[in-house]
């Protein structure tokens, strides 16, 4: 395997399983997932990430997992701050999930 971490924004491939297909298929086991890739349902996420994280080592972007219904994340501003914190709380329970250890570009909360 190479020794190299990519954004899933340089692949341009937006659904998460094919995306993994190709990775493996490159022999590249290393992988930031960011909000390129298209929205899937939790259970959908589950498998996929089953399937796939003992051969790829997956990295999760504040922007990761896609919303259903794209918004501006900002928890700054009063019409996006709820909507912006529960997508963050998703993106690190996708942390545990993985196996992951960090957040790339954090979203920090005092909760």
């Amino acid at each position: 395997m190479t020794n190299v971490l990519l954004s899933s924004t340089c692949i341009p491939q937006s659904h998460l399983r094919r995306l993994c297909e190709y990775l493996v298929e490159h022999r590249i086991d290393k992988i930031e997932l960011s909000g390129n890739l298209r929205h899937l349902s939790d259970a959908q996420l589950s498998d996929i990430f089953m399937e796939y994280k003992t051969l790829v080592q997956f990295h999760i972007h504040k922007y990761f997992p896609a919303p259903a219904v794209p918004f501006v994340l900002n928890l700054g501003h009063p019409e996006t701050t709820s909507q912006s914190r529960a997508h963050c709380k998703k993106a690190i329970g996708s942390l545990r999930e993985v196996g992951a250890k960090e957040l790339f570009a954090p979203c920090w909360t005092r909760e």
